[in-house]
């Protein structure tokens, strides 16, 4: 039975704020096949525009970046997000996400997993800075990847959102997403954002066998790059009100540095471990203290050009944990 109504893929009837925006963001990844990418799709009903980042991934060091603002608004499907030759939408039989640009092919049928998606609706406490209302759900994806002319089989584990109300951009100049799917019966999700005005908001939950418990408080340790912006991974820390606490550690392969009006962040996905559990992992960390309006005139590994490229070399990638061990922490 699906969980998600198949009009709710799609647009909703825009509000009459300016900023009204309709989004979804996917992130996926193939441990096995060594191939991932992270994906958002905006659209401005009102403003007749669309906006979209981009970022494809392999551990070969092969990567595809795509990032658009003020696109023209199509809707070539009934049920579902576009801008330019990104879409996420249910055909009526599969919620699809497809890409097609030049040295980057993506075709994948989305499977949500685990427990029902989390839903927010008017009167969260994101309401009116964020979003009015939204979902997300951890889910399994399956198809094809094509990166610079390599043609990859993908079966693997990903995460998706879709939000929709008013957008105002300059509302949060930090914030933090850590998301980790282990499987059908295992998951973590956190947020946190901090506000303009100095406030911060931090809602987090652990999902196993069918039972989730919201998280008391929790703390992300990102390991940035020398950009200042990117990340290579972080380790998250978490108490449960009943005392037990949760820790568990990403180490990302790939990521995006994209932005839209007032924001200017990253995006990767890579690899979880808790216990003795590894599954995906994705991390948006957005450090633009200052609202900028355009992106970093340097990044490490992203790349800040659209199109097909490859990574740079890395000095050697240490995972986080034994960074911080060697730091004494």
């Amino acid at each position: 039975m699906r969980r998600i109504a198949i009009e709710d893929e799609g647009l909703h009837q825009a509000g009459p704020e300016p900023h009204w925006q309709e989004s979804v963001a996917f992130g996926w990844r193939d441990a096995r096949s060594g191939v991932g990418g992270f994906h958002r799709i905006g659209n401005e009903a009102n403003l007749s525009t669309a906006n979209m980042w981009c970022g494809v991934f392999a551990d070969n060091g092969d990567q595809f970046r795509w990032n658009a603002e003020d696109q023209p608004l199509l809707r070539p499907h009934s049920h579902g997000l576009n801008c330019a030759g990104q879409s996420l939408f249910h055909d009526g039989r599969d919620l699809r996400f497809q890409l097609r640009e030049t040295g980057a092919e993506v075709d994948l049928v989305i499977e949500d997993i685990g427990l029902d998606p989390n839903k927010f609706a008017a009167g969260n406490v994101l309401d009116t800075k964020i979003y009015t209302n939204h979902f997300n759900s951890n889910c399994r994806v399956r198809g094809t990847a094509t990166l610079n002319g390599q043609r990859y089989a993908v079966d693997g584990l990903g995460w998706r959102d879709h939000s929709w109300g008013p957008r105002i951009w300059a509302s949060f100049p930090v914030n933090r997403v850590l998301l980790a799917n282990f499987g059908e019966d295992l998951a973590i999700t956190a947020l946190m954002q901090v506000w303009v005005d100095g406030t911060v908001t931090k809602k987090g939950h652990i999902a196993r066998n069918g039972r989730k418990d919201d998280f008391a408080d929790f703390e992300s340790l990102a390991l940035i790059e020398d950009d200042g912006i990117s990340a290579r991974g972080c380790e998250f820390n978490a108490a449960l009100a009943t005392g037990e606490r949760i820790s568990f550690r990403m180490d990302l392969v790939g990521g995006v540095i994209c932005k839209t009006k007032q924001r200017v962040g990253f995006d990767g996905v890579g690899e979880c471990w808790l216990g003795d559990r590894s599954g995906f992992g994705l991390f948006e960390l957005n450090t633009n203290a200052r609202l900028g309006t355009s992106l970093p005139p340097y990044a490490l590994h992203c790349g800040l050009n659209n199109g097909p490229g490859k990574r740079s070399a890395r000095l050697g990638t240490v995972p986080f944990a034994e960074t911080l061990a060697r730091a004494g922490l």
